[in-house]
């Protein structure tokens, strides 16, 4: 979704903040790595979020970007909360959050996915209608993040993911009957 993103939009200057030194499809933007992975131990974890909130803070300061937008967790909760003051912040949603915090396993072990999941369900209630626009990849995400987390529905929008229905269409074509 990001490299068709940065590929559709035009006339407009585009950097992508990666964590990771991983990059797994084209981008049409400059791209800025963070490097500092994730890591499955809850103290490294919280270093490393603060780690990030302070770079991006730091790179949102110094760039003064017009637009963020966010992908995930915990990307949409560094968005949120390093937002500036004239930035248009906009959060991505693409999981039932509901569902995913009753089955993924960061938030099922121990004492530390206890505590994740508390902090998210916390900060998805009073942190994130901060941001200007919800993006939900389809009604029953956008449904359940109104319902359950008390997001503002004026600012919820649904767009589905995209296809690149023209290059499935010439694949298909280079197939013989």
């Amino acid at each position: 979704v990001v490299s068709r993103l940065t590929k559709g939009l035009k006339d407009c200057e585009k950097t992508v903040l990666i964590f990771e030194d991983k990059i797994k499809y084209k981008v049409d933007a400059k791209i800025v790595c963070m490097n500092f992975p994730t890591s499955v131990n809850i103290v490294k974890r919280f270093y490393i979020f603060i780690v990030r909130y302070v770079k991006i803070k730091r790179f949102k300061k110094l760039y003064k970007p017009d637009i963020s937008i966010s992908f995930l967790e915990p990307p949409n909760l560094l968005n949120v909360l390093s937002k500036e003051k004239n930035e248009k912040c906009i959060l991505s949603f693409r999981i039932n959050y509901s569902n995913s915090f009753l089955s993924e396993d960061h938030f099922r072990k121990g004492v530390g996915g206890k505590i994740i999941k508390i902090l998210y369900r916390l900060a998805f209630k009073y942190l994130y209608n901060r941001a200007d626009v919800f993006i939900a990849v389809s009604k029953d995400v956008a449904h359940d993040l109104i319902k359950n987390y008390d997001f503002k529905e004026e600012k919820m929008k649904v767009i589905y993911n995209p296809y690149p229905i023209e290059e499935i269409e010439e694949q298909l074509r280079e197939f013989p009957n």
